[in-house]
């Protein structure tokens, strides 16, 4: 694999992220949602967030091919030691190993910035991203049911979390009891993915009761 490098985004990587973004939404393999962005809305999501809620981003020869970050759970102040996450892969750099370096360096940032829980969410049919999500250390702890439509169609979402105090370690590949496990049903509610669709996830609270919302920002699970 090239050389990946990555670092914190900055506002001029705007149309980068805008880009990445809009081709998760496009790939129905990601994210519920359906309105493309721009690169005047990203800057602004950009701009918006503060230092305990970062923005990252993987580079192969000099070209934004991916991004990340850690969002806010909840705005009471009761979940600030939990975050949900975002990881977007560019659609040709699917499959490479580059989400996996992103979801190491959101493992990292999230202890050292004193979170207790990554959580996130992903279609249960994106096997690829569920299957790269144990590996780094996320378990299964429920499934939304029917949680969106996408083209007509209602869809599950899987969510998964990783207790960062258990000390997992990013460069392992440990052997994971899943918390549950999905029917038929549940893992043909969408079409499958391309293969090595990472795509994004989207974190939340637990798989109970939840109220369904579509901002930006992770502040209720959703994708």
């Amino acid at each position: 694999m090239e050389l990946i490098a990555v670092r914190f985004a900055s506002l001029v990587d705007a149309a980068a992220i805008c880009t990445i973004y809009n081709q998760g939404i496009e790939d129905r393999v990601a994210t519920l949602e359906t309105e493309l962005r721009d690169p005047d809305e990203r800057r602004r999501w950009l701009g918006s967030r503060g230092p305990r809620y970062p923005v990252v981003v993987a580079e192969a020869g000099g070209q934004i091919v991916a991004w990340a970050s850690l969002n806010s759970f909840n705005p009471r102040h009761c979940y600030d030691h939990v975050a949900d996450i975002s990881v977007y892969v560019e659609r040709g750099q699917r499959g490479k190993g580059i989400g996996g370096i992103l979801l190491a360096r959101l493992i990292e940032l999230g202890r050292s910035l004193a979170f207790h829980k990554l959580v996130l969410a992903c279609f249960p049919t994106n096997k690829a991203g569920v299957a790269l999500y144990e590996r780094m250390g996320f378990v299964p702890v429920g499934v939304y049911r029917e949680q969106g439509r996408l083209d007509g169609q209602w869809v599950n979402v899987l969510i998964m979390e990783q207790l960062l105090s258990r000390g997992f370690l990013v460069d392992a590949s440990p052997t994971l009891t899943p918390a549950l496990s999905l029917t038929e049903g549940e893992r043909g509610s969408i079409p499958s993915p391309p293969e090595g669709g990472e795509g994004r996830v989207r974190g939340g609270k637990s798989a109970t009761g939840a109220r369904k919302e579509r901002r930006i920002g992770g502040l209720r699970p959703h994708i």
